[in-house]
């Protein structure tokens, strides 16, 4: 991560945090695969959307459909991949979590506050402290698909495509947070099936 980030939890912390950042239950930052999942797919429809209509069809097989309720009644249809929780690397991870007093040197905080537009000073109450990870960690997430043969190559292409257009994840993005400098996919193979690793950077 080229900058601070911050994936909330929804939730403060007892004391000065009002916006919490998620962590596992070792405590250490991650950012979930749901969250993941609709971030890459809302960066390959940006990816096709100046190419031919054909392309947008293969964003939906590889994510699923996302039909308009008040258009239709039609349920969603599944995606043929599957994209898990990002976490820090392992080597790292064991460092930590076998020398947990280190774990709070990852986080740090960003306070802002609300403006009175007649007075041009503070509003009373108005500060909110927000919980950051500081920049320079990089997060791994598998990703997967159905059967046993290799992703259609055109499904790779809007993966890579989408992948390479991931340059901020989580919240306070319009303020600099969550600034990704590389993304790209490792690909590998498993006994169940076959599996590639988005690397965020």
């Amino acid at each position: 991560m080229k900058s601070d980030w911050h994936i909330g939890s929804g939730a403060g912390l007892p004391g000065d945090i009002d916006a919490a950042v998620n962590v596992d239950r070792d405590g250490l930052p991650f950012l979930d695969g749901k969250t993941l999942h609709d971030m890459w797919r809302d960066a390959c429809e940006t990816a096709v959307s100046a190419l031919d209509p054909a392309w947008a069809a293969w964003v939906e097989w590889l994510f699923g459909s996302q039909p308009d309720a008040e258009k239709t009644t039609a349920a969603p249809t599944a995606g043929h991949v599957f994209v898990g929780t990002a976490r820090l690397e392992p080597a790292l991870t064991h460092k930590l979590v076998t020398r947990p007093q280190l774990i709070d040197g990852l986080f740090g905080t960003r306070a802002a506050v609300a403006i009175d537009e007649l007075t041009g000073t503070a509003k009373e109450g108005a500060l909110r402290v927000t919980q950051m990870v500081r920049s320079g960690l990089n997060l791994h997430a598998e990703v997967g698909w159905e059967g046993d043969e290799p992703l259609p190559v055109e499904a790779q292409a809007v993966l890579l495509a989408g992948a390479f257009l991931l340059r901020r994840i989580g919240g306070k993005r319009r303020r600099g947070a969550g600034a990704v400098s590389y993304t790209h996919l490792r690909a590998h193979e498993t006994k169940a099936n076959l599996v590639c690793r988005l690397l965020l950077e």
